[in-house]
């Protein structure tokens, strides 16, 4: 049987990832902006972040199966 606390844990560390790497995800947008302006080429910047906003979207899709299993467990499935 799945146990709540731990559930909600995961689900407030799993939220706690999303931010930091959408924080990231923005720092790196800001980066590669500045430097596109200035004439770099950023194809390796824009190739690192289709990886980390792909690592965001395996995030958001952890936090559904959390919820998932909270809501379960709530209702009694598990």
């Amino acid at each position: 049987m799945a146990d709540l606390a731990r559930e909600l844990e995961h689900l407030a560390e799993t939220d706690r990832q999303i931010a930091a790497a959408q924080a990231q995800i923005a720092a790196v947008e800001a980066t590669a902006e500045k430097l596109a302006g200035a004439g770099a080429d950023c194809a390796q910047t824009e190739k690192l972040l289709a990886t980390m906003r792909d690592s965001v979207a395996t995030f958001v899709d952890q936090r559904r199966l959390i919820a998932e299993t909270i809501e379960d467990i709530r209702a009694g499935r598990r």
